[in-house]
């Protein structure tokens, strides 16, 4: 329930063009807080990957989508359940990740238990930061 979520949020995340990050880095620090440039092959989540968008919607127009059977799949640009899969997938290359909204909806809709698959815990620990009272593991 929303009661488990911590009050705040504690990352913000820029996406963009790099020469546009001094003037944010710069006000970060005045404000007391302590940016971070994180090492990402491309401006992911921003506007700057909308010629990467076309080729995108082609590849999924190849794949078969069907429903999911008992469970309900979220959309990290919406916080709320797929609608088109593959429109809302090509969306989430040009659009921000609703990180905290979309684990406080997973939260209301009963998960208790969040698994990290891949290399390294980052997501695990922005979970950890996120909400409170949740198992937390990595595969």
């Amino acid at each position: 329930s929303l009661h488990d979520a911590l009050p705040i949020s504690q990352q913000v995340g820029l996406s963009g063009d790099r020469a546009g990050f001094a003037g944010a880095i710069a006000a970060a620090e005045e404000i007391g807080l302590r940016p971070m440039e994180l090492p990402v092959t491309g401006a992911f989540h921003s506007p700057m990957m909308a010629g990467a968008v076309p080729e995108f919607e082609a590849a999924l127009e190849r794949v078969e989508v069907r429903p999911p059977d008992g469970v309900v799949v979220l959309s990290a640009v919406t916080a709320a359940p797929f609608e088109d899969v593959r429109v809302q997938l090509a969306q989430a290359l040009t659009m921000p990740v609703r990180w905290r909204e979309t684990m406080l909806a997973m939260r209301e809709l009963g998960a208790e238990r969040f698994v990290e698959v891949g290399p390294g815990r980052v997501l695990t620990g922005l979970v950890k930061r996120t909400l409170r009272d949740v198992e937390l593991a990595s595969a």
